[in-house]
């Protein structure tokens, strides 16, 4: 009996080890896991973050471009009424080229007429002091 009770002791002896290991083994592994879960659970929080700049990111990169289109569609409308305006001091420039071009035609006319009066006034100034020397 004495030695079925020592066998018995040394059983439970044994057992009592294996379930301290076992436990130890448990406890290892259930901070081992809690451990992962953390990084794990970091990690994510981390992604998102990063997804929550890229978002910020491209919500300004959507404002800047949708800024940078209504900009280049203002340039447009500028240009084409920039050109309509060029168009027409183009025809104003050439209506008051022509206007010149006129004036000075007139001009000439005028010089010629003045100098065919002056030419005219001469002979007539010649024929007088001719009349009045032969009368």
């Amino acid at each position: 009996q004495n030695a079925l009770m020592a066998r018995l002791s040394e059983e439970i002896a044994q057992a009592a080890v294996q379930t301290k290991e076992k436990r130890t083994r448990l406890e290892s592994a259930r901070r081992a896991r809690q451990e992962t879960a953390a990084a794990i659970q970091a990690n994510v929080e981390a992604h998102a973050n990063s997804v929550a700049v890229a978002t910020a990111v491209h919500r300004g990169a959507v404002e800047h471009y949708a800024a940078t289109k209504a900009a280049v569609e203002q340039l447009g409308e500028y240009v084409g009424v920039r050109s309509s305006a060029t168009a027409l001091s183009e025809v104003e420039r050439e209506a008051r080229a022509a206007a010149v071009a006129q004036l000075e035609a007139d001009q000439a006319q005028a010089i010629n007429m003045r100098k065919q009066a002056e030419s005219s006034k001469r002979v007539a100034a010649a024929a007088l002091d001719s009349h009045t020397q032969d009368a």
